[in-house]
């Protein structure tokens, strides 16, 4: 089932972050940026301790808390609930260290799903899963 973690496309995946954001995993953040080639994104979810301000990813230190991925598709319709699960099994480092509340950043984040779905049919089923 972790495979099929990989091949999720974008709003999926961070539809999943959302999700693990309302079960309590606020510390936990989105950071994603284009692969050398351009042909696909290269997504990570960790926390903010592996963020450098200059928005860089340190690999340093523990591997299982940081995970990675890289995806050419921005959809594929999936429905993440019971990848949230698969994800939650597959991840108890990070989702050790990326217990706690913080309100602001997953509002942010919120917001972003919102904007990046406006108007798009590719994320008709989003806006109902925010609530």
């Amino acid at each position: 089932m972790s495979q099929h973690l990989h091949s999720l496309g974008v709003y999926e995946l961070m539809k999943v972050l959302h999700e693990l954001h309302k079960l309590g995993y606020q510390k936990l953040r989105w950071m994603s940026y284009m692969a050398p080639s351009g042909l696909s994104l290269r997504c990570h979810i960790t926390t903010q301790d592996h963020i450098c301000a200059d928005r860089e990813i340190v690999i340093g230190g523990d591997p299982n808390e940081i995970w990675c991925t890289s995806i050419g598709t921005m959809t594929t319709g999936e429905d993440i609930k019971p990848l949230v699960k698969t994800f939650m099994n597959e991840n108890p480092r990070l989702l050790e260290i990326g217990k706690g509340n913080d309100p602001e950043y997953v509002e942010w984040f919120k917001m972003l799903l919102h904007s990046l779905c406006r108007d798009s049919y590719l994320c008709k089923g989003l806006r109902r899963a925010l609530i």
